[in-house]
């Protein structure tokens, strides 16, 4: 049972497989990413203008051209604002789009103001071990910060090519991720859902048999590690280290659902090669059925493309 912060709920618009680059600060290393607000249309619409161009064309309901943001006051698709189109946007606490809903742990409600989460004032059972914020915990000594009733799970907030250096260098990029995020207090270890031929995700992992895996939203994915090699996860790890959207879709893994090692020739060499040479295996952070370890689509794919970690607290 470990200690975090509270954090803001909200999802947008999944960036595209893209491999830009911007620099990890973790470590200074290039790395893939992207605009997480979501895609920009630039289709024409219908008079001969388009998304963009900073005229109110055909069925848009603003234009803003270069000005166009998702938090703004048009979006990149050229529709004014509301509650429920999954961008959060000023005035609103959050916005999950489609997944608000009244009373979700970790969630946002149709009204855009977050549900039961750590700092309410509650404590929420049983995703919440204390609220530092509950009345009965006034000895503030009792409860220093959110403290969860298990293990936390995430999606890197930064995206890498296959060459990771190796597992145990996907282990450590977790590790750093969480330490800065402050999710990863003294003695808390985080490693990567990743597996080669020689080292696979189960092998490595301090398996939890009596305490679920949480988002770091609270929210859990899983009640333990049974459940989390069921087949089936009960909520996507789409939330990074900082409870904010996953900033791609998949997820470098070669890793079956029971935690072994996937394919023995798609790891992009020993997770060490980010190139054209190699290819590797991934999963999809939108997905809780078994692609969410092992896509069915698009894989494999060459180690140059972008992808995220899932990393486990241990």
């Amino acid at each position: 049972m470990t200690d975090g912060e509270p954090t803001t709920f909200s999802t947008g618009a999944s960036p595209s497989d893209t491999s830009s680059t911007t620099t990890e600060a973790s470590s200074g290393t290039s790395t893939g990413s992207s605009d997480s607000d979501g895609p920009t249309s630039d289709g024409t619409t219908g008079d001969g203008g388009f998304c963009g161009d900073g005229l109110v064309d055909g069925s848009e309901e603003c234009d803003l051209g270069v000005d166009n943001d998702n938090k703004g006051e048009c979006t990149k698709l050229c529709k004014l604002p509301f509650c429920g189109d999954g961008f959060h946007q000023p005035g609103e606490e959050c916005d999950n789009g489609a997944k608000n809903h009244p009373s979700a742990y970790g969630g946002c409600t149709p009204e855009c103001i977050l549900g039961p989460h750590c700092g309410d004032g509650t404590t929420d059972k049983p995703h919440e071990a204390c609220d530092p914020e509950d009345p009965q915990f006034d000895d503030t000594a009792a409860c220093v910060g959110c403290q969860w009733s298990g293990k936390r799970a995430f999606a890197s907030s930064v995206g890498y090519t296959g060459d990771l250096g190796g597992v145990l260098g996907a282990d450590s990029k977790c590790q750093a991720l969480a330490e800065l995020a402050g999710i990863a207090g003294e003695g808390v270890i985080y490693r990567a859902w990743l597996s080669s031929p020689g080292s696979s995700a189960s092998e490595r992992m301090t398996k939890s048999l009596d305490a679920p895996y949480l988002l770091t939203s609270g929210t859990i994915v899983a009640d333990d590690w049974d459940d989390l090699v069921d087949g089936s996860l009960d909520e996507p790890i789409d939330l990074d280290e900082h409870g904010e959207p996953a900033p791609y879709p998949y997820a470098w893994t070669n890793t079956t659902t029971s935690g072994a090692s996937g394919s023995v020739v798609e790891h992009c060499a020993d997770w060490s090669h980010g190139g054209l040479a190699h290819k590797g295996q991934r999963g999809l952070t939108s997905e809780v059925s078994p692609e969410w370890t092992a896509a069915e689509s698009n894989n494999p794919v060459y180690c140059s493309k972008t992808g995220v970690l899932y990393c486990l607290e241990q």
